[in-house]
């Protein structure tokens, strides 16, 4: 959901266009009376004619992306915000949402930030930078956002459908919360009979041994330590016989 608003308050709230029959103010009416295919061409001459004038990057920028041409809208947008007196704010709002049509999300979040950060009151800045969160699934900070754009808008032509949003998204976070909470329980409890498993295991463990241990003592002692001396056993001790010191011997 776009807000193309943006060029348009601009345009009311800028002075009457250039006396004459410019290229810039030929571009303007057509612009306003939404033919861009007609204005670009003359919006292109006026930025040949007017590189310092701020408003020609935005009045350009926004007709290409009516025409589809959103990376061209990307450069001459980009251009402009080095242009003296550019309203940067209004400048990175549009750029965001190109970045935001060609799918780059994560660009079109940070130039919405830095479109707020110009002006804070950006009312639209607030509702697409909110509608980027909840795709990415921020549902929190998408409430704080939709909430602020209420704020600064509160005569928003989208007011019912936002506000519907915000309770739906409370609602969401609610049920996401207690969600959260049931499977914190659960790998609590989880960790606690895993505690008391490991615990039992380690009991029963120990009980074995214990009874392993008892059962060699008791073999042990059933068998006993012999504790008879050794005996030395020796042959009877005979008087040798006297010879005499001669011998006969027999051939």
């Amino acid at each position: 959901m776009f807000v193309a608003v943006a060029l348009l308050s601009v345009i009311l709230a800028a002075p009457a266009a250039v006396a004459g029959d410019s290229a810039l103010s030929r571009g303007e009416e057509l612009y306003l009376k939404n033919e861009p295919e007609r204005a670009v061409r003359w919006l292109e001459q006026a930025l040949e004619e007017e590189p310092d004038n701020p408003e020609v990057y935005l009045y350009l920028g926004v007709v290409y992306e009516q025409l589809g041409l959103f990376e061209r809208a990307i450069e001459t947008m980009t251009d402009g915000l080095e242009v003296s007196g550019a309203d940067r704010g209004t400048l990175y709002y549009n750029i965001a949402n190109n970045h935001q049509r060609l799918g780059n999300r994560a660009e079109a979040k940070e130039l919405y930030t830095r479109a707020l950060e110009y002006d804070e009151q950006f009312a639209e800045a607030y509702l697409n930078r909110a509608n980027l969160h909840v795709r990415a699934s921020r549902y929190s900070e998408a409430v704080e956002d939709y909430t602020t754009y209420l704020e600064h808008d509160p005569q928003s032509s989208q007011r019912t459908e936002v506000e519907k949003m915000i309770a739906l998204l409370r609602d969401t976070i609610e049920q996401e919360e207690a969600e959260r909470r049931r499977h914190e329980e659960e790998e609590r409890q989880a960790r606690l009979e895993e505690e008391r498993r490991r615990a039992e295991e380690e009991r029963r463990q120990r009980e074995a041994e214990e009874r392993r241990r008892a059962l060699l003592q008791t073999v042990r002692d059933s068998l006993g330590t012999s504790r008879d001396e050794g005996r030395t056993f020796s042959a009877p001790s005979e008087d040798i016989e006297e010879y005499d010191d001669e011998l006969d011997i027999v051939d």
